[in-house]
C-alpha cells in the first residue's frame, strides 16, 4: 500500500509541476505555457525516469509469471538502484520550501527538523544493522528470545540510542560480529 501511495504522490507531482510558477529575475512567471515549456525542457525527463521504475516494480510484482523469470529479477535490482534518483528531486523540493520561508525563526525550525530527521534516520539504519548482526546463532536476538521483528527492532533502536549517547547498554555484545559492529559504530555515533 505504501508503494502505491508513494507512486501516486510522485506521479501527481509531475502534474503539479506543470502548474507551478517560477521566478525569472524579479518577476513571477505564472503563464502555463511558459511554465510547461520550462518544465519539459528541464525536470520532466528526470521526473519520469524517477517514477517509471517504481511503477514498473509494482507492475512486475502483480504479474507472478513475469516476476519469476531471471531477466525480470535482474531488472528489479536495476530499478531499485534507479529509485535513488528521487533523492535529487527531494533535495530540490526541500530547497524550494526553504526559500519560501521568510522568518529566521521559521527557517531555524525547518533546519532543526531536518537535523532531527537525519538523526532519526541514522538511528534507524544503525538499529537495522544491529538487529541483522544480532540475528545470528548465539546473537542477542536469539538470547533474548524476542517474539517478533517489532520487539527486536525496538530493542535494537534502544541500543542505538544508548550508543549515540555514549552510555553502555545493560547487555554486552555476545558474538564477535556484534563486538566488531559496536566497535565500528561507536566512534561514528560519538562524532555525530
Amino acid at each position: 500500500a505504501i508503494g502505491w501511495t508513494v507512486n501516486v504522490f510522485w506521479t501527481l507531482d509531475i502534474g503539479v509541476n506543470f502548474c507551478t510558477g517560477y521566478f525569472e529575475e524579479t518577476d513571477v512567471i505564472m503563464d502555463w505555457k511558459k511554465i510547461a515549456r520550462r518544465y519539459v525542457s528541464g525536470w520532466l525527463l528526470f521526473d519520469v525516469l524517477v517514477i517509471l521504475p517504481d511503477w514498473a516494480t509494482l507492475m512486475l510484482k502483480t504479474d507472478q509469471n513475469l516476476a519469476v523469470t531471471l531477466s525480470a529479477l535482474r531488472m528489479l535490482k536495476i530499478i531499485r538502484l534507479l529509485r535513488l534518483m528521487r533523492l535529487v528531486k527531494m533535495r530540490r523540493v526541500i530547497g524550494d520550501i526553504s526559500s519560501r520561508i521568510q522568518s529566521d525563526a521559521g527557517l531555524t525550525m525547518v533546519r532543526l527538523a531536518g537535523l532531527l530527521l537525519a538523526i532519526v534516520i541514522c538511528l534507524h539504519i544503525i538499529a537495522c544493522f544491529w538487529y541483522l548482526v544480532g540475528d545470528a546463532d548465539g546473537g542477542w536476538v536469539i538470547t533474548f528470545e524476542l517474539e517478533g521483528a517489532a520487539d527486536g527492532y525496538i530493542v535494537a533502536l534502544h541500543w542505538a540510542l544508548t550508543l549515540m549517547q555514549g552510555t553502555v547498554w545493560s547487555t554486552t555484545s555476545l558474538t564477535s560480529w556484534e563486538r566488531l559492529f559496536a566497535v565500528i559504530v561507536l566512534p561514528i555515533t560519538l562524532v555525530f
